[in-house]
């Protein structure tokens, strides 16, 4: 809440006009630039007109409304699997600071014991992941639900398996873990779907897993990442038990990292449309890692810095100063080689 606050006096500061819970709903191309975009809102279309334009819908939707060229998840069409996050509060703290750790990179974690029982049949893997937020609250990335984010009637099926997941998996820890949660109650279940993976708009550079393993650096570099490869399997792959996660396989040394180039926020085919987040330019292993929240907000900076040298000048994402752009981002504490 205090961060949102924070960028809503920036943004406002700025002078922006903000359009809260609309969603973009077509791009007009004028050539090779985005003329215009359409949103939806409670008084119908709207029509908004801009120098140049970010898309960080995670989705790739304006640069896909626009016509620009993506991937959409693995070569036969399997998505990473998404999770609905919830939080669940009136946990006794004590005791659960002085219970073992039962993150599911634990062996002995409950996660392992829920999964064997007969007793709660939704909950069939051991993604686990909790982490207290406050006093008697604890919030949870678990379990798995399976959709196309840019199918709506696969999402919403996955936001109501999502909570029935969440509903199992609190009663099965207030049974198992009674001196902990056996008095919490779930507050929340997210109002948005966590989603992996969709498309992936082709860029003017694509990084890649060969980029990745060699720990890369680049002259047009925006920021590094270190977060792993981390796939979550898709329902088919895991009914076939293929694609095992390279996670443990990949994993960086302390210290280690590789560059994001500049490159790879431009949309191959268009001149005035800049990418942040997990639709930038990659391919799928490294999706699997630039897609978390660390580097979608380093992407984001930089984005929105070069949108606004741009907008200063001819408005051509590729016409930006890098040197400056690279200085500026380092005067500002980014980390770049």
């Amino acid at each position: 809440v205090a961060a949102a606050k924070v960028m809503d006096d920036m943004l406002l500061e700025s002078g922006v006009t903000l359009y809260y819970g609309q969603s973009v709903v077509a791009a007009e191309r004028e050539g090779d630039k985005i003329g215009s975009i359409l949103i939806s809102t409670k008084t119908g279309l709207k029509k908004l007109r801009a120098k140049l334009y970010i898309d960080c819908t995670g989705d790739g939707d304006i640069a896909a409304f626009a016509g620009c060229e993506y991937e959409k998840g693995s070569a036969d069409g399997n998505l990473q699997s998404c999770s609905l996050c919830f939080l669940v509060a009136n946990v006794n703290m004590e005791a659960y600071n002085n219970m073992p750790n039962q993150h599911a990179a634990n062996p002995d974690s409950i996660i392992y014991d829920i999964v064997k029982s007969d007793k709660y049949p939704l909950i069939t893997e051991a993604h686990f992941c909790l982490n207290p937020i406050g006093d008697g609250v604890v919030g949870f990335n678990a379990g798995h639900v399976y959709a196309d984010n840019t199918n709506p009637e696969e999402t919403t099926k996955a936001l109501i398996e999502g909570r029935k997941l969440a509903a199992e998996l609190h009663r099965a820890l207030k049974e198992l873990l009674p001196e902990v949660f056996g008095k919490s109650h779930i507050v929340l279940t997210a109002p948005a779907l966590g989603v992996r993976e969709t498309r992936r708009i082709i860029g003017d550079y694509v990084l890649t897993f060969d980029d990745y393993f060699e720990r890369r650096s680049f002259e047009d570099e925006i920021g590094r990442n270190n977060y792993y490869i981390d796939v979550h399997r898709s329902a088919d792959e895991i009914k076939n038990k293929s694609h095992e996660k390279e996670a443990n396989i990949h994993r960086y040394s302390d210290g280690e990292s590789h560059g994001i180039p500049y490159r790879s926020l431009i949309a191959r085919d268009c001149d005035n449309l800049l990418l942040a987040g997990r639709c930038i330019s990659t391919d799928r292993p490294v999706q699997g890692s630039t897609r978390v929240m660390p580097t979608s907000l380093v992407t984001g900076e930089a984005a929105g810095l070069a949108a606004s040298m741009a907008a200063k000048a001819d408005g051509l994402v590729r016409n930006v100063d890098i040197n400056a752009m690279r200085d500026t981002l380092k005067k500002r504490g980014a980390y770049i080689k």
